[in-house]
């Protein structure tokens, strides 16, 4: 019997498609979220003293700098791929397990 496997890359690609898609279709009950999502990583790297924020226009919101994208980006990215790699892992142990007629306790 051959059984699927599922793929790290897989999982990571809807995750991050998800994300994304998120920040495209933008619903309203979500914004908060996605926001924070943005502006949660790129404090915590300010308070290490990097660069991560553009000027800010006067009494606005300072957007993003081409670094600050580029370091959400990567966090996240790092963030989606380990939860692929848990995700995998913990459904390739069930189907190996599946496969040679063992339990795994």
């Amino acid at each position: 019997m051959k059984v699927a496997t599922i793929r790290t890359s897989s999982v990571f690609a809807g995750l991050a498609a998800a994300h994304a898609a998120g920040f495209l279709f933008a619903p309203e009950p979500l914004g908060p979220l996605l926001a924070n999502s943005v502006y949660l990583p790129l404090t915590l790297l300010k308070m290490l003293g990097l660069p991560v924020y553009a000027n800010a226009q006067a009494w606005g919101w300072a957007a993003p700098s081409s670094f600050g994208w580029l370091a959400v980006a990567v966090i996240w990215g790092v963030a989606w791929w380990a939860v692929a790699r848990v995700v995998t892992r913990w459904f390739g142990c069930k189907t190996a397990a599946m496969t040679t007629g063992t339990q795994e306790e």
